[in-house]
């Protein structure tokens, strides 16, 4: 079960790391661990955290971005006005757990 589960993450992360998303349109980098941890922390691991590497997030929609960031709402002036509520908290960590991450625990199933 072990190497199904790590080609799992490996695809999920390929996928990711290579995913035009982030070359689209009304695309945002979502972090799993947050910038602002990044900032507390400094030194080479915040500026890890702080970098768009596919290890810790993904690329998303605006919209879905917003919909499980805590303290994002879009880049136009009161366009999350039209998009509603965000989700709960629970549901929003999962939605921000990184692909490979996700591929990894459904390939180890």
């Amino acid at each position: 079960m072990g190497r199904h589960g790590s080609f799992g993450g490996a695809r999920r992360w390929c996928w990711n790391g290579k995913s035009g998303a982030k070359s689209a349109v009304n695309t945002a980098f979502s972090h799993f661990v947050p910038q602002r941890v990044g900032r507390a922390i400094g030194g080479d691991v915040g500026k890890f955290i702080k970098s768009n590497n596919p290890i810790n997030g993904n690329w998303t929609s605006k919209y879905r971005h917003y919909k499980h960031g805590p303290y994002y709402y879009g880049t136009i002036k009161g366009q999350w006005r039209e998009w509603g509520d965000k989700l709960p908290a629970g549901i929003a960590q999962l939605d921000r757990t990184p692909d490979w991450l996700k591929g990894g625990v459904i390939g180890a199933i």
